[in-house]
Formats: structure tokens, C-alpha cells, sequence
């Protein structure tokens, strides 16, 4: 009885969400049963009635024929009857999960014009959402926050930054962050023009919080390289001492605006002027219209704002304190009329336009030319006696517009004073000629001249648009004249000039303004965007989250704790600098392929690390950072580590923020989170010295808190057993060693299953926070969505129902741009952990756990069993056991999108292919599992359905659907062979519903993955997206991996076996071979592929039904999906040179024999089959059925009369005979070669089985000549003797495998028959390209360099491989010649350097004795010593006397003993007189 079981008590949902599931699958099932009725029972109906109507009226009819026709024109319906709720739960649970899209606001914000609309929100929805409630006190010293977490600023060693004020001194570096700079004391670097410390608003304190986290996020973003130092200036805020306004927008917020004020200033000048009136109220009424849709735009009206006050700013500072007044005297008389609107009244503003871009002009002119500027040291003016009195006083004429120069002179006067004619010619050239004041004393400056020559105009421009010269008007124009006249002033003192853009250059607060100055004025909207589409989508998905329903955050002191799991094996750790420039069998390195597909980010790189020449990236000086910049972009542990870590620089924000006491900042990082690493076999790295080992020490040097666990095996030496402990290591003494901080025994050794569970459970020990995060190894973190960690833990938070256990979110997958697959597998995964998983969650109620990165109560599951179950086989998919443990033990799921991380996916076919496989084989064994048994008794039934669909259901849907496939298949052949297809006399009904029903059935799958692109990105582009998988082959991918799922969740559950298969998560840089496609891909999709195809070809042969293609395109598209789909998503598949390479590599493979499966067919065939010697008799019935229906096809191909025997001519028996010999004896030759020629030479057994395939081809031939009808019979002969092959296979008998050997060697030459006609058109292979990589070059990546690369790779191994191993020799010997005269250098004697000279004249060298050992980079920078070049090892042989031998080769001037025939031993190589003793 159920009231025994102690788990499954507490299934049930409250009564609201049990009627919205409720609700969901009654319309789904009343859909599904009306659908069925109408498209699947009905149209049966007709044929069945006749077939029992011919019964009943025609006394010949067989009972059982008719039985047997109207059964098999019933189960494929009946199949499609079975899986076509999944296609509906499929399309239901698309539109409900858009629904609730909608509803929880996600995709409002989608791109970076989105952000723009939402960025005057974005401050009062942070504060509101990811700050603590309490944390925006009104504190004066608020406004810190900004500066201290400025990183806007050029890397500028000299000087300081300068305000008006004079009293504000921080250096800011390139790298400095809110993260470094938080230490600084808080006050000093409130604004100069607050008077008393003036209280900031509340609006103001968050706008600066949220500032200063925008600004960390985008330096974070800059540090990763994914947006240049220029679209980072774009991206920040920027803030100014000694200014008015806290915080400046950021550059790509504001672009355009100034030209859109501009554009409504033109307008309305142009109203003003086609009214023609100069009645003061018309006038005022257009200039508050002006302003009143100036100001509608907060933007617009902010940039107007930051231009002016810049903008005075920049000319103070330019022109100087001579100019000082003048400048001021001209902006507060333009403020001064602008805040009594009476500007319209004094100014022209059909001409404010021409000034705007004359300032921009200049702004831009200074900005690139003052950063880099060269310094004049001697800034002394010299001095120069003024002639006649004069001592520079102003001129009253302005030299911008010639006409006005020359009605100004007078040559009697000027101002009052007496000159003389000479000092009237010396102003007179000094104006038309341009000349400085200090004529012999001009210094060169191609940025001062540039500047005054824009300045003239501006100045001109100003004065042309003053209406009245008398008043504020007239003061205009005398500031105006002045500054173009005055001779000691800007415009004609060069020294003075050239000193005024030397301390702008050394003023880094100067240079950032001018770089604000000139966003607003000179960088177009779209100019401002930053060209990374990573860059805009994290972006976008923070700023769209803090408008979604997110918990308030908690105090950092209240908040609750988390530990992070990341559990790893020996993938890549930090990739080192073989595996960068090795090259692949294609010859293409992984930093090539790196460079090629990360185009952009490489040159971030390269300008973040100032690198200008690529050779320096080797040097020890950069080689870690590429190093790291590699990694990062692969699916390593480094990866990993430095996205989780972000979690500890989040608290570190935010606690500056919230202003938590600095001195327990690092007690409560440690205290809210910690990282655990739980390595397996770090253990046995150590030992066996895997540099693996030594990146693990480096992270952990890298990251003080991070810690590693891992399991060590300890041999006792008393009794020689095995010890195990669980040790916990961290980084000690500042990062110098690395110490134990934990040792505990283990009972034994605790991997019992596949690994990795018992590697997560082992370390949960050593784990202190409340909650426990389980982060895969391929998986990353933002530090954008670090800061709403605390908002995700309070989802723990107990409510009045029941305590959330498992919390989920998002993840984006990182991989999808790399290829079609690579989109393919992150478009299938996107819509299952996003719609998928939303409507699992809500309304069904039924979301488990399906893997990292899910959150988990601690406490609940450490005593309920862990969170992943360990046994082998059973628990292969290990994670949703803990899914199942906690939904029988009442523990409640909920899945969030406000938050999200990185994901990486497999990216080559056969990667893919055993992931899938695995994924298949685990469901097909939790079918099996007690957990799901509990479950489905336990269970409503709404619930027990959505549990169903939503898990194991999928796989069994996938293998009906492919059952489906080959029965229809199977029963249209076998009805045309037999002459059944109609019904009496009566015409023929195509049967056609079934193939409709399933292609139509299957298009409907793509409508999740729709519908999750349109809620996410928009109809559009949603639309073209699903058009290019539709174009470039998805299709065919998801129809192959259909198949895939249904071979091995049906192979499970007949035979078992599931196991794990490592993916590798590499990058797919190369092309497969050809034959190691057929091995891979042959029993699973290939042989049922060449079925099919064979089966509608003779369909199309035999039927007399109309409408072929009609009723067998869709069942067409499948067989060349499974046949052909490795070959299309291969590279390089339809090259020529490739293809006949590839065909001699699988030729020689189908004769060999012995070696591994890799080597020889026989291998590879036995292992294929090994798992059906083991059937047990419900096994082998139930696998017989398949031959037995291919031997009735194959009777009705060759004896299409045999329904009726009296029919068959003389002439059918002796063809009939004839064949059937013909094929025993060429079947009993090969046979015997095969059996017995292993016993003799290879060559015989070769030549005999060439003989005899010959024999058969042209017997074959003449058998078909002979008689048509003989076609017919070899067809049909082919069948039977295939499905007896099976037969007797399954029966245990192995000697049939001949039959397999023949049957893959036509299969294959069909195969590459099809692939060198392809070959031979050439054009297919451009096509494979454009859309194999449509992705990659959609953002820019070169793909056809990187294939190109290959292809030339490969014709260089092909056909001048002799030429290319001369060439390593050549190399080798260069560096072995490199390295002896260094050595000689070093240590030699003159002596010895002419005799070593002339040795490598002679080319007297070891070729051996080095050879690949003194590689440049890095490791050989100077020359070091071979003993010393070694490993510290722990064993007692003494390696450093062993150097020498290791590598060394007798010369043919050696004698015995190592001793040279010249007697010199400068390069003597000798082993040593004994050898140590080995480790007893």
C-alpha cells in the first residue's frame, strides 16, 4: 500500500496552480482528440469499410489478408496518433510560454537603441531593485562614488588632473577601477563649486550609484577585450571636479542630441523668418517653443546642458588667462539672454548652426592631436622690447574678414596711440600675411595653426549672428575684437599659444573632456554604438532586467550565503603555448582560429596590452596575458573560474556602495561566498607532474579565495592498500605556495559511478554557504548579472507555501556564432532553457532540475542524498535525480530569467552526436529508475502528463516518430510489390496523410524556437533567423539528431550499456575524415538511410499509385538527412584532393585487418555488434522483426507473382536459378578468403577478394543485360540474403559477417560516388562554406581564410610531403646551429669557435640532439642549461646526468665509447658509467 512508501507524500500543488495546469492540458487534449478524429480516424474509415466490404461480397477474399491490410493501414496513423501530443504540448507550451514572456517583461529591452529609450530609468530602477532599500541615505560624500570609480582617463604619467578650481589633484590610470579605488577616502573629490557640502538630492545619489556600477560593468567588459578602449569611453559616464552636474551621460546616450537641438533651433529661426515680424511677443512665443521642445527630450536637453558648461570649460582653458574675461564676458552674456529668453531677440540663429560645427571642429582637431602630443620643455617666453611704446596693447579691429582689416587702419592713430608707418607695414603683413608676433622666434605647431584657423571663422560666425552692436551686443563684439587682436594673446603669440595646448595635453582631465566635447558635437548616432554584439546583448539583458519582477535586495550583512561547485576531470585548464601553435592535421593552430574568429577582440587585445607587432605577443612580457585571452574564449576552467570570481568583486562593489565598514569588507566576502573547485585527480597531476596541476596552482594564486578540493589516493606502505581523503588546498603567504587546509579519510574509494556526481558530492563538504550553486565546466559568469546574486538567493525566502529548494535561471549560449551547428545546438538549447523551462515552471508546475547552473537549498538536500546520484549506468544523466529527489520529497522548483549565464555548447557533428547520445541513453535509464516510478504513482494526472512530455516523453516521441518513418516506409513497398495498393477495383487512394501529418507534424516543432526568438528579438528578425536554419540545412540537423535520440534511447532500453561519452569541447577546426564518419555514424544513420533510399527508389518503380513525390518527399528529405547530413557539416567536404584522400584512407580500412576499430573494418564491426551476443530471447524476437519484413519485401521484389504461383513462365524459373547460383558461388569465394585468408599473405587475401568483387560487378552486369527481370531478382535477393545475415547474427553466428563486409563496401562507394560528383561541380563546395559559416561571417570572421589555410595545408601534405620534411629538417638544423654558437659565445674559446665554425660549414651537426627543444617564445628565453630545463621530480633518478643521452645519436665520426675520431669533446654525448638504482 502507498501509505508504506516513505517519499511521495507531499506531490500536491495548490488549488490555483492545479487549475491553471489543469486548464492548459484539458484545451490541449479536447485539440488533440479533435485533430485525431478529423486528420487521422476519418480518413481510415472509407478504406477500412471496403476492404471487409470486398470480404463480404466476394467469396475468394481472404479473411486473414484483409485482416492483415486493414491492420497495417491503421498503425502508422495509430503512431501518429501516439506522438502528436507532444507536438501540440510543443506548440501549447510556445504560446503560453510568450504569454508570460510578455508578462514578466522580457524582450522590451532588445538592443542598444532600446537602452537608450530606457536609460532615464535605468538609475531610479537599479537603486530600487539590486541596491539595498537603506543604502541611498542622503551622505554629502555620495558623489565620490563617481570618481572613485573612474577609469575614463588615458594612461597619463605626468601632471594631474587640473579643475578651474586648482584644488583637486587625482591621477586616474587606464586600469584603475571602483574596485581598486575604493579604498580612497571618501570626500575628496566632491565638486569644487558645492558650497558647505551641500547635501546631494536623492535623484543625484542615483544617478551617481548607478554611474558608478555602469561604469565598472563596462571596464569589466573593456578588460575582457570585447569592446575597444574608444567604445568604452562611449559606454561610461564621465564626471568632472569642480563642475556643475555630478555625472555627465555617457557619449553613446547623447550622440545626435546636439544636432537634433540644432536642427529645432534651424526651424524655428525658419518660422521666425517667414513670419516677418518683429513684435516681441511672436518673437518670444517661437523662442519658448524652441526651448519647450528642446526640453521635452531629457536627452537633448542634458546634452545642451553638458555642451555649454563643457564648452566654456574647454575655452577658458585654450585660450588662456588672457582670454579668461573675454571667454566669461561672452557666455554669461548668451546665458543671460537665453535664461530671460531673449536670445531669438539679440542673436541670429540661421547661423548657430555654421558656430556649432566650427567649436566641433576645433574640439576635434585638439583630440586627436593632444593625446601623444609632444612636449616643448623650454615654455619661457623670450622677452622682445616693444618698439615706439607699444607694448602689445589691443587692437580694435578683428582680422577674420579682410574688407573690415583694411577700413580699420589708421595710420595716424590706433586706439589713441601715435605709430609710425614702419610699425603700420609690420601690422599691416602681420595681418594679411598671418605672421606671429615673434617673427624670429616661430615654433612649429601643426595643431595651434589648425586650431586658429577654425577659430577665426567661429568668432567671425559669432559676431555675424549678433543683431545689435550696442549693449550686451556691442560688449560681444569687443570681446570678439579683442581676442583676435591682442598681440600677446592666442591668435598671435605662438609661444603662448603652443604653452596653452602643452598643459591641455598634460591635463587628463582636459583630454577626457575633449573626448566628451567631441562626442557630443562630432560622433554620429550609430558611430556611437559599440560594434560587439556580445557587448550590446549583455547590455541589453541587464538593463532589461532591472525592469522585471526582481526581489528587493537584502543588506550584504543579511543577505544569504552561497557556495559555487564547479566539478572537473582534466579538460583544459589555461592553454599553454603548444596547444596555441600546434597545428591540427589541417595544419591550423588554435590561436589562428581564435585570431580569425575573435577578429575585433584580437585587436582590443593588441591595443589593451599595447602591442603593435604580433611576433612581441610570444615574449615573456605578454605571453601570459595571450595565454589568458585564449582561454577565455575557450571552454576552459579559466573561463569558468574568472566568471564566478566576479561574484567576490560584485560584494566588493557593493559594499563600497552601501557603505559597509572597509575593514570587514574581506570577512564578508568570505562569509557570503565561496568557490570550490572540486578537481578529481588533481591529486594525480601532481604526481605525474601535468602542467594541468601548475595552471590549478596559478588560479589559485590568481584568486586568494578561491579553493580547490580534489581526492587523493594514498598507498599505505605497511599493507600496500589504497587510502582515499577529500583535501581541500587554497593559495597561502600571498600567493607564494599552496597549502592543505582539510584532509579527510574516506571509507574507500568513492567513485562508484561515472565520475563527476561523486566528484560534486565529495566537496559539498567543505562548502560553508547556505545555498549551494552547481557551475559546470563550460559555463561563465558577468559581472553585471553578478550583482543580482543577492536578489536570486531571496528567492529562498520562506513564503505561506512551501519553501523553494531549487532555484533556477537562464543561460545564454556562448558557442552559437562559431558555425550553422554551433547555432543550431544554441538555438535548440536557448528555447529549452527559456520557454521550455518558463512554462514547465509556470503553469505546470513540473520543472525539475536538468543541470548547472540551478541554485539549491543546502541544508534540504545534504539531508535528503546530495545533489546528484552516483550509481553507473542509472544515474548517467546524473542532475535530474536530484530534480526527482526533490519533487517527491516536497521540495518546490521556480525558474527565473532576470538573471543568466554563459553557456558552451558542443560545436562539431560529433561532438554533438555523443552528446545527444548521451542525453538519449540517460533518459532511456531513468524509464527504468525507482525515482520515476514513485513519481508516476504519486502524481495527478495533469501532472503526470506534463512530467511525461516534459521529460523522458521527448525521447520516446523521437523514437515513434522514427519508427513511424520506417513503417510507412516499408508497408507503401511492400503494397506496391504485392499489387495491394488498391482496394478491389477500385482507383487508387495515394496514401498521403501520413507523410503530411509527418512533415507538417515536424515543422511544427520549429514553433517554440519561434516564438522564443519573437518575444526575445523581435518579429523580424526572429523570422529571418528561422529562415536562415531553414536555408542552410536545419532541417537535415534535426531530423539526424532525431534519429540519433531514437537508436540510442531504443538500444538502452533493449540491451543497456549507457555511458558516459566525453565531448572534448573543443574547437572544430579541421576536417574529419571521411572514413571516421563512416564509423561513426554507419550503424545509427547510414545503414537506415540506405533503406530508405533504397526502398522509395524501387517504390518509385513498382507503385502504380500517382502523386510519388507528393507522398514521399518528406520521407526523401529524411533519408538524405541521415545519409548525407555528417558530409554537409563536415568541412571541406566536396574538395576534390580531400575526397580522394579520404577514399583511399576508408579503402584501406575495409581490407585491413587487426589493430583497433580505428584501423580495421573487422575490429570495428565486431564492437559495433558485440551487444547483440549478449540478447537474451525477448530480445531477439523482438529485434527479428525487422528481417522478417524485409524478407517478405524482398520475396514480393523478386517474385512478384508469387501470390499466385501458377503464373510464373519457364522463363521467370530460369532466371530465378540462374541468379540465385551465380550469387551462392561468388558469396562461398568470399567467404573463404575472408575465413581463411588471414592464414596466408596479406597480398593474397587481398588479391583475392579484389578478384571476386570484380567477378561480381561484371557477373552482376551481364546477369542484368541478360533479362530485365533478373534486375528484379538481385534486388530482391540482396534483401533476403541481408535480413538473413541478421538473423543469423542475432542467433550467434558470426560467419555471415562476409554479407556485412560486402553490404558496407556498396553503401560506402554510394556514398563517395555522390560526394565526387559534387566534387567534380566544384560550385557545391563555395555553398557548404557560405552556409556551413553564415554565422561567423555575418560578424565579421574570414572563414574562407581559416579553410583556405586548411586547404593549402592539406595540398602541401598531399603532394609535397617530401618537401615539407625537408623543410623541418632545415629548421631543425638552423636551431641546432642557433644554439651552438650561443653556447660558443658563451663558454668557448677562440680556439674552439673556428673549429665548431667550420663544423657547421661542413654541416657536421647533430640534426637529433635538439631537435624541437629550443623553441622561440617565451620558455627559452636565454639559454638555460638541459638539467635545468627538466622537471623537479620525486624520483631518484638523476635526470640532470641523464639530459645529455636523452635526445643524443651516433655520428658516423663516432667511435665506440662516444669518443669523436678528432678527439674533440666540445659536443661529446655520453651516457653515464652506471646508471642509479630504480624506487624499490
Amino acid at each position: 500500500p502507498f501509505s508504506r512508501l516513505y517519499v511521495g507524500k507531499r506531490v500536491h500543488e495548490n488549488l490555483w496552480d492545479s487549475f491553471l495546469y489543469t486548464t492548459f492540458w484539458v484545451t490541449l487534449l479536447a485539440w488533440k482528440l479533435y485533430f485525431s478524429y478529423k486528420f487521422e480516424v476519418k480518413v481510415l474509415v472509407l478504406p477500412s469499410l471496403e476492404l471487409f466490404d470486398d470480404f463480404m461480397n466476394y467469396e475468394n477474399t481472404s479473411y486473414w489478408l484483409t485482416s492483415i491490410l486493414i491492420a497495417l493501414r491503421w498503425i502508422p496513423l495509430t503512431l501518429i496518433y501516439f506522438i502528436d501530443s507532444s507536438i501540440w504540448y510543443s506548440v501549447w507550451s510556445g504560446f503560453v510560454g510568450s504569454i508570460i514572456g510578455f508578462q514578466e517583461k522580457l524582450g522590451e529591452i532588445k538592443n542598444l537603441k532600446s537602452i537608450k529609450s530606457y536609460f532615464m530609468k535605468m538609475p531610479e530602477a537599479f537603486c530600487q531593485k539590486i541596491l539595498c532599500e537603506n543604502s541611498a541615505a542622503k551622505d554629502p560624500s555620495y558623489a565620490d562614488l563617481l570618481m572613485a570609480g573612474s577609469s575614463i582617463h588615458k594612461s597619463v604619467k605626468r601632471g594631474s588632473i587640473v579643475s578651474n578650481a586648482e584644488d583637486v589633484n587625482v591621477i586616474v590610470s587606464e586600469t584603475t577601477g571602483l574596485l581598486a579605488a575604493a579604498r580612497a577616502e571618501i570626500g575628496k573629490i566632491m565638486p569644487a563649486q558645492s558650497s558647505g557640502r551641500e547635501l546631494l538630492d536623492d535623484k543625484t545619489q542615483k544617478w551617481a550609484a548607478f554611474a558608478a556600477v555602469w561604469n565598472e560593468i563596462i571596464n569589466q567588459m573593456r578588460l575582457s577585450d570585447i569592446i575597444s578602449n574608444s567604445e568604452r569611453d562611449m559606454l561610461k559616464f564621465h564626471t568632472f571636479p569642480g563642475f556643475k552636474k555630478p555625472v555627465y551621460f555617457p557619449i553613446f546616450q547623447t550622440a545626435g542630441c546636439v544636432e537634433l537641438a540644432l536642427n529645432i533651433v534651424s526651424e524655428e529661426a525658419s518660422l521666425l523668418v517667414m513670419d516677418d515680424s518683429k513684435d516681441f511677443n511672436v518673437v518670444l512665443k517661437r523662442e519658448e517653443n524652441m526651448i519647450a521642445r528642446i526640453c521635452e527630450d531629457v536627452t537633448v536637453k542634458e546634452a545642451v546642458r553638458e555642451v555649454w558648461e563643457l564648452g566654456w570649460w574647454f575655452f577658458q582653458n585654450l585660450l588662456g588667462p588672457t582670454h579668461k574675461s573675454d571667454i566669461d564676458s561672452l557666455f554669461e552674456v548668451f546665458e543671460h539672454w537665453a535664461s530671460n529668453k531673449v536670445l531669438m531677440q539679440n542673436i541670429d540663429s540661421k547661423h548657430t548652426m555654421l558656430a556649432v560645427k566650427y567649436v566641433g571642429d576645433i574640439v576635434s582637431i585638439l583630440h586627436s592631436s593632444l593625446n601623444g602630443r609632444h612636449i616643448h620643455k623650454n615654455r619661457e617666453t623670450p622677452k622682445v622690447l616693444p618698439k615706439n611704446g607699444e607694448n602689445g596693447m589691443k587692437k580694435s579691429v578683428s582680422t577674420g574678414v579682410l574688407s573690415s582689416m583694411v577700413s580699420d587702419f589708421n595710420i595716424g592713430e590706433q586706439n589713441g596711440k601715435k605709430i609710425t608707418s614702419k610699425l603700420f607695414k609690420k601690422n599691416l603683413d602681420r595681418r594679411f600675411n598671418l605672421a606671429p608676433r615673434n617673427d624670429l622666434l616661430t615654433v612649429p605647431d601643426k595643431a595651434r595653426d589648425e586650431a586658429r584657423e577654425k577659430l577665426r571663422p567661429l568668432l567671425d560666425s559669432i559676431r555675424s549672428m549678433i543683431k545689435s552692436n550696442v549693449g550686451k551686443g556691442g560688449v560681444v563684439l569687443d570681446k570678439i575684437n579683442f581676442i583676435l587682436s591682442v598681440e600677446k594673446g592666442f591668435m598671435w603669440d605662438d609661444y603662448y599659444a603652443t604653452e596653452r595646448l602643452d598643459m591641455l595635453s598634460e591635463n587628463p582631465q582636459a583630454l577626457v573632456l575633449l573626448s566628451k566635447l567631441n562626442g557630443l558635437l562630432s560622433i554620429h548616432v550609430n558611430e556611437a554604438e559599440p560594434s560587439s554584439k556580445e557587448a550590446k546583448r549583455r547590455l541589453a539583458f541587464f538593463a532589461n532586467s532591472l525592469f522585471m519582477d526582481i526581489p528587493q535586495a537584502p543588506s550584504l550583512n543579511s543577505m544569504l550565503s552561497w557556495s559555487c561547485i564547479t566539478p572537473y576531470y582534466s579538460e583544459d585548464v589555461l592553454y599553454c603555448k603548444k596547444d596555441l601553435k600546434q597545428p591540427n592535421e589541417d595544419g591550423l593552430s588554435t590561436l589562428m582560429y581564435l585570431k580569425t574568429l575573435h577578429k575585433k577582440e584580437w585587436f582590443n587585445f593588441m591595443e589593451r596590452v599595447g602591442i603593435q607587432d604580433e611576433q612581441l605577443i610570444w615574449s615573456k612580457k605578454y605571453f601570459q596575458d595571450l595565454r589568458l585571452w585564449a582561454s577565455l574564449r575557450a571552454q576552459t576552467l579559466t573561463r569558468t573560474v574568472e566568471g564566478m570570481m566576479y561574484n567576490e568583486a560584485a560584494i566588493r562593489l557593493l559594499s563600497h556602495i552601501e557603505r559597509c565598514q572597509p575593514e570587514q569588507l574581506e570577512s564578508l566576502i568570505k562569509q557570503k561566498f565561496q568557490y570550490v573547485v572540486s578537481c578529481q585527480v588533481y591529486g594525480r597531476m601532481k604526481k605525474v607532474q601535468d602542467p594541468k596541476a601548475d595552471d590549478i596552482d596559478r588560479l589559485l594564486k590568481r584568486f586568494p579565495n578561491l579553493r580547490v578540493a580534489y581526492i587523493d589516493e594514498v598507498r599505505e606502505r605497511h599493507n600496500g592498500n589504497d587510502e582515499y581523503f577529500s583535501v581541500l588546498i587554497k593559495a597561502s603567504n600571498n600567493g607564494e605556495s599552496i597549502e592543505e587546509v582539510y584532509r579527510i579519510k574516506l571509507p574507500g574509494n568513492p567513485i562508484v559511478g561515472e565520475g563527476k556526481p561523486e566528484n560534486q558530492n565529495h566537496a559539498i563538504i567543505f562548502t560553508r554557504g547556505e545555498n549551494i550553486q552547481a557551475i559546470d565546466m563550460n559555463q561563465e559568469g558577468y559581472f553585471e548579472e553578478a550583482l543580482k546574486m543577492r536578489n536570486l538567493l531571496q528567492e529562498f525566502k520562506p513564503s505561506s507555501s512551501s519553501s523553494v529548494t531549487i532555484v533556477g535561471f537562464r543561460e545564454h549560449i556562448f558557442t552559437g556564432g562559431v558555425s550553422s551547428l554551433a547555432n543550431y545546438m544554441a538555438l535548440q538549447e536557448s528555447s529549452f532553457v527559456t520557454i521550455g523551462q518558463r512554462v514547465l515552471d509556470k503553469p505546470l508546475c513540473s520543472r525539475l532540475h536538468y543541470g548547472h547552473p540551478d541554485l539549491f537549498d543546502k541544508l534540504f538536500f545534504v539531508t535528503r542524498g546530495g545533489i546528484s546520484k552516483a550509481s553507473k549506468g542509472i544515474n548517467l544523466s546524473e542532475d535530474i535525480f536530484a530534480g526527482y529527489n526533490n519533487s517527491i520529497r516536497g521540495g518546490k522548483v521556480v525558474f527565473k530569467e532576470y538573471a543568466q549565464v554563459g553557456k558552451g555548447r558542443d560545436i562539431g557533428m560529433q561532438q554533438i552526436y555523443k552528446f545527444e547520445a548521451k542525453l538519449a541513453q540517460g533518459a532511456a535509464e531513468q524509464t527504468l529508475s525507482r525515482d520515476v516510478n514513485r513519481l508516476g504513482i504519486r502524481l495527478d494526472f495533469f501532472r503526470l502528463i506534463s512530467f511525461y512530455l516534459g521529460g523522458a516523453g521527448y525521447y520516446v516521441g523521437n523514437f515513434i516518430t522514427i519508427l513511424s518513418i520506417a513503417f510507412v516506409t516499408n508497408l507503401m513497398l511492400t503494397l506496391a510489390v504485392f499489387n495491394l495498393e488498391k482496394i478491389g477495383e477500385r482507383k487508387i487512394t495515394p496514401d498521403g496523410p501520413v507523410q503530411m501529418l509527418l512533415a507538417g507534424l515536424g515543422i511544427m516543432n520549429t514553433v517554440p524556437m519561434l516564438l522564443t526568438l519573437i518575444v526575445e528579438k523581435g518579429v523580424f528578425k526572429a523570422l529571418m533567423m528561422i529562415l536562415q536554419v531553414f536555408i542552410s540545412g536545419g532541417p537535415l540537423y534535426f531530423m539526424f539528431h532525431i534519429q540519433t535520440r531514437a537508436h540510442y534511447f531504443f538500444q538502452t532500453l533493449l540491451v543497456g550499456g549507457a555511458k558516459y561519452r566525453a565531448t572534448g569541447r573543443g574547437f572544430v577546426t579541421h576536417h574529419s575524415s571521411l572514413g571516421d564518419l563512416y564509423r561513426f555514424f554507419a550503424s545509427s544513420h547510414f545503414y537506415f538511410g540506405f533503406e530508405l533510399g533504397a526502398a522509395l527508389i524501387i517504390l518509385g518503380f513498382t507503385s502504380e499509385a500517382a502523386q510519388y513525390f507528393g507522398r514521399t518527399w518528406s520521407l526523401w528529405l529524411a533519408c538524405l538527412s541521415f545519409l548525407f547530413c555528417p558530409f554537409w557539416f563536415n568541412p571541406l567536404s566536396f574538395e576534390w584532393g580531400t575526397v580522394v584522400r579520404d577514399y583511399k584512407k576508408w579503402f584501406r580500412w575495409m581490407l585491413n585487418s587487426g589493430g583497433s576499430s580505428s584501423n580495421s573494418w573487422k575490429v570495428w564491426w565486431r564492437e559495433e555488434n558485440s551487444y547483440q551476443l549478449s540478447f537474451n530471447i525477448g530480445q531477439k524476437l523482438l529485434s527479428l522483426i525487422k528481417p522478417l519484413f524485409h524478407i517478405v519485401i524482398g520475396i514480393g521484389i523478386a517474385l512478384p507473382n508469387l501470390v499466385s504461383l501458377q503464373e510464373m513462365t519457364s522463363q521467370d524459373v530460369v532466371a530465378l536459378i540462374h541468379v540465385i547460383s551465380v550469387a551462392i558461388v561468388l558469396l562461398l569465394a568470399y567467404y573463404f578468403a575472408d575465413r581463411f585468408g588471414s592464414n596466408m599473405y596479406p597480398w593474397i587475401s587481398r588479391i583475392g577478394k579484389l578478384a571476386i568483387s570484380l567477378v561480381a560487378f561484371f557477373g552482376t552486369i551481364s546477369v542484368v543485360v541478360s533479362h530485365c527481370k533478373n534486375i528484379r531478382i538481385l534486388i530482391g535477393l540482396y534483401y533476403i540474403f541481408g535480413s538473413f545475415n541478421s538473423i543469423a547474427l542475432l542467433l550467434g553466428f558470426t560467419g555471415m559477417r562476409f554479407a556485412s563486409h560486402i553490404h558496407d563496401f556498396i553503401l560506402g562507394n554510394v556514398l563517395f560516388f555522390v560526394l565526387f560528383s559534387l566534387s567534380a561541380l566544384q560550385f557545391p563546395k563555395d555553398i557548404q562554406t557560405w552556409l556551413l559559416y553564415h554565422n561567423a561571417l555575418s560578424q565579421g570572421v574570414v572563414m574562407e581564410d581559416i579553410l583556405k589555410y586548411a586547404r593549402k595545408s592539406q595540398e602541401l601534405s598531399a603532394g609535397s610531403q617530401d618537401g615539407t620534411d625537408e623543410l623541418e629538417d632545415l629548421k631543425k638544423i638552423i636551431k641546432q646551429q642557433e644554439f651552438m654558437i650561443e653556447q660558443l659565445v658563451a663558454q668557448a674559446s677562440p680556439g674552439r669557435i673556428s673549429k665548431i665554425s667550420s663544423m657547421l660549414e661542413n654541416g657536421r651537426v647533430d640534426q637529433t640532439s635538439g631537435a624541437g627543444t629550443f623553441d622561440e617564445g617565451v620558455e627559452n628565453e636565454g639559454i638555460v642549461p638541459r638539467a635545468e630545463m627538466l622537471r623537479a621530480s620525486s624520483s631518484t633518478l638523476d635526470l640532470s646526468k641523464m639530459a645529455g643521452t636523452a635526445t643524443s645519436a651516433k655520428r658516423p665520426n663516432e667511435k665506440v665509447g662516444g669518443k669523436k675520431a678528432d678527439g674533440n669533446d666540445f659536443l661529446d654525448f655520453r651516457a653515464p658509467s652506471e646508471f642509479p638504482p630504480r624506487d624499490s
